[in-house]
């Protein structure tokens, strides 16, 4: 979204004023159809992250309208992600419901940037998640760091895959894998680049589109 000179509107004022516009429901299916238009470019193995805020996810509509989106493209709502910012909101009754009925439709759920706001293991305890992504916060504070191990044990005993970001020096790719975590994501492995060439180096889809690699 951009305002009238042409420049970028930040995502969390853009959602702010769609709300207070009533225009929440608009956003979402823009969002979705964005996705679904990526993702018919790529190979059947990317699937694409939505970020959803709470609002969006108590919209009345939400599982008709992703349903609808990906019966529009001909694709399985399975290729679709959605990022959830920890929060206070996720330990909403409503919310978990929503969750939960996303889930039984085979949507992978990730909880984004686990570490910092609303901090807290019972959250992802209640949620029925697929994938923690650990903030880089964990990476840049050298205090944190030796956590890294025992969120991603706790997070593996629980099934679920971890995600470190802000991986951006070999020094933190090699403590992330010494620390047991699967998947990364960061600047070590490729700069954020254009949807074009997103879509044309499925090498660097892999790592951008779907949101990390492998560490290995």
């Amino acid at each position: 979204m951009k305002d009238k000179e042409g420049k970028d509107i930040p995502p969390p004022i853009a959602v702010m004023a769609c709300e207070h516009a009533g225009l929440i429901r608009q956003l979402s299916m823009q969002s979705f159809d964005a996705a679904f238009e990526l993702l018919k470019n790529t190979v059947a193995s990317i699937f694409v992250n939505v970020n959803l805020t709470r609002t969006q996810l108590l919209e009345p509509n939400l599982i008709n309208d992703m349903t609808a989106t990906a019966a529009k493209y001909n694709l399985p709502l399975s290729r679709l992600a959605i990022e959830l910012v920890e929060n206070e909101y996720l330990e909403n009754k409503q919310v978990i419901e929503i969750l939960l009925k996303l889930k039984k439709l085979n949507i992978s759920i990730n909880l984004d940037d686990f570490g910092t706001g609303y901090s807290s293991i019972s959250v992802i305890r209640r949620l029925p998640l697929d994938i923690v992504k650990l903030d880089k916060a964990f990476l840049f504070d050298k205090d944190l760091r030796e956590n890294i191990a025992a969120i991603r044990n706790f997070c593996a005993g629980l099934g679920l895959k971890i995600i470190s970001e802000g991986i951006e020096t070999k020094e933190d790719y090699l403590l992330c894998l010494e620390s047991g975590c699967e998947y990364g994501q960061g600047y070590f492995f490729s700069k954020p680049l254009p949807l074009s060439k997103v879509i044309m180096n499925k090498s660097v889809v892999k790592i951008k589109a779907v949101s990390y690699t492998h560490l290995t």
